[in-house]
């Protein structure tokens, strides 16, 4: 059986290149390791084609958030916002595990941004983790999750998921699987603290995903 090397070569960096965020250069070097014998692969013509799909790509979103319909989350760093006083922060931007997340005015610092790594993307829903750039932690939650358990920065990264809302630029961050998602907690605290909430039926897309 004849392989066609440059191909799958292809493939498989577009598949990286769309999942996790790689660079078309990034993308082709991790996509050789794949195959033995790819090692002397010319891929100056391959970076151009993924060049292009991430340009038909980027298109494809504008126009998807021009005209209101839901935009796919890939993998990258963003600042996740609330409002446009409301953004999740670190707090203190501090690695200790369990330290709280709340949200706070931007800042434009490490402590509000987020690195997205996309695990799956399936029927409009997203699973992902969210790791912070200041602590290097990852969100989630010490207990087992239900409603009022408050969210922090732990070592082990925590699966959510993401599903847009009426608004498409909007986003439920949930449990995936459970009746739950990423809120306010009724904790009185300066600034407010974040948890898992109940769903209750209401909508729950809070959050909006700021690309950096």
């Amino acid at each position: 059986m004849i392989f066609d090397l440059p191909k799958l070569v292809f493939e498989a960096a577009l598949k990286l290149m769309r999942l996790q965020g790689l660079t078309p250069q990034q993308a082709v070097a991790r996509a050789k390791q794949q195959f033995p014998g790819a090692s002397g692969l010319d891929t100056k013509e391959l970076e151009r084609k993924l060049e292009a799909e991430a340009a038909k790509d980027a298109a494809k979103n504008k126009t998807g958030a021009a005209a209101g319909t839901a935009v796919p989350v890939t993998a990258g760093h963003y600042a996740i916002r609330r409002s446009d006083e409301e953004y999740l922060t670190l707090q203190n931007g501090d690695r200790t595990a369990g330290t709280p997340t709340v949200v706070f005015a931007p800042a434009g610092n490490p402590a509000q941004r987020w690195e997205l790594k996309v695990l799956e993307a399936a029927a409009g829903t997203t699973t992902c983790t969210l790791r912070n750039l200041a602590g290097g932690s990852f969100l989630g939650y010490e207990e087992e999750p239900d409603a009022d358990v408050l969210t922090g920065g732990f070592p082990e990264p925590v699966t959510w998921a993401l599903s847009p809302g009426p608004d498409a630029r909007r986003f439920t961050i949930a449990v995936p699987g459970a009746d739950l998602h990423l809120g306010i907690s009724l904790m009185r605290a300066y600034p407010p603290r974040t948890g898992l909430k109940e769903s209750d039926g209401q909508d729950t897309a809070e959050w909006e995903l700021e690309a950096l």
